[in-house]
């Protein structure tokens, strides 16, 4: 029996999962091992939505021989443990002050719907790249003809696990939410063909199912990806911005070249199956804090899609289903995250919802309204 974590995936077994939460596997997820006996998988969710629930019944030779179970949704019906909430309400007030504070404010939407930030460029994912770069880059340089001691910065889109409301207050709450592990924030030296590497490792797995959390975001640095290539050559342009020059400019990565590239301590340890770092810093920033800082300084955001990272099929761009941005057939969805709407926009959306389900009884009210 294997329970795993990190990754936010959804299993459920049969009907009656929540409407918004699309399941990823079964549940339990069941594995043929080679000795002929089988192994079951379950997955923690995000935020302690699910209670796990698995009855494993082995032979006397600690096989598994039988199962049932699944998730548990943690709604109203589940009474609270009076316990916890005691000691949940030492802190609450202090906590809900911390998360409650304001920021900055973005003018766009940071994005990470349908964990697009795991197969596009994303404009969440180019804000946070930036305050990654910018932090090292911002520093007195090392030797007086460099402008700057790193060439650029990449990072995991795995690691983006909420969006960010347009023309809304961005609070710590916001920032924990979207960046909730706490990743040191370190610099790698490698040279070109090892930075070549990691970005066919980036698309290796590239998949609109699978959507893999190895893909990468990028400040400094441009690529374009062939997924018509096999695993290993889809790279066919990848550059980053000279450091030993007057005028920053974008350059071809040399394979023999040393660059040196801010990322995360989860990427140089072998998270997300990049290849563990032997020259890299240590004890770097929290990412959410450095996230924090830039914010600050860049407010109000207006960050964009930059045209960073090229994704091609043959010779025609990629074209990711339901995503708006790259496939037109698909119309964008105004409706905000319900995990952003306020107590008011809830209420209303509720009402909305009441209205269009009873259409035929509201019909000559909402006209006569509209009319005046």
């Amino acid at each position: 029996l294997l329970v795993g974590g990190h990754t936010n995936t959804f299993l459920y077994h049969g009907k009656g999962y929540p409407k918004e939460n699309t399941p990823e596997g079964d549940y339990p997820t069941v594995v043929n091992r080679t000795d002929g006996s089988v192994g079951v998988v379950v997955q923690d969710y995000w935020f302690g939505k699910f209670l796990g629930f698995l009855q494993v019944s082995f032979d006397n030779n600690g096989k598994v021989i039988n199962w049932t179970g699944n998730p548990i949704l943690l709604n109203s019906s589940v009474e609270e443990d009076k316990e916890m909430l005691e000691v949940i309400d030492c802190y609450k007030e202090n906590v809900t002050r911390a998360i409650s504070e304001v920021i900055g404010i973005s003018k766009v939407k940071l994005e990470q719907a349908d964990q697009v930030c795991r197969l596009r460029e994303c404009n969440l994912g180019n804000l946070i790249a930036d305050a990654f770069f910018a932090y090292y880059a911002d520093k007195k340089s090392s030797e007086p003809d460099l402008w700057s001691d790193v060439n650029g910065a990449l990072f995991n889109g795995g690691a983006i696990r909420a969006p960010i409301p347009q023309n809304h207050n961005i609070t710590m709450g916001h920032i924990l939410a979207t960046m909730p592990f706490g990743m040191s924030v370190v610099i790698i030296t490698l040279k070109g063909f090892e930075l070549r590497s990691m970005f066919e490792h980036s698309v290796s797995e590239y998949s609109f199912e699978k959507r893999q959390g190895q893909f990468l975001q990028v400040s400094g640095i441009r690529v374009t990806y062939n997924l018509r290539n096999p695993p290993k050559c889809r790279v066919v342009l990848l550059q980053v911005l000279c450091r030993r020059c007057k005028v920053p400019r974008y350059e071809p990565v040399n394979d023999t070249g040393v660059y040196r590239i801010v990322t995360t301590d989860y990427i140089t340890k072998g998270g997300d199956g990049y290849p563990k770092a032997t020259n890299a810093t240590t004890g770097g920033p929290a990412d959410y804090s450095v996230l924090v800082d830039h914010i600050r300084k860049m407010t109000p955001l207006k960050s964009a899609i930059e045209g960073r990272i090229t994704l091609l099929n043959g010779s025609a761009p990629v074209m990711i289903p339901g995503d708006p941005l790259t496939n037109p057939l698909f119309r964008e969805k105004e409706e905000p995250d319900e995990r952003l709407l306020s107590s008011p926009l809830r209420k209303l959306k509720h009402v909305l919802n009441i209205i269009l389900r009873n259409w035929p009884f509201h019909k000559n009210k909402v006209s006569e309204m509209l009319g005046k």
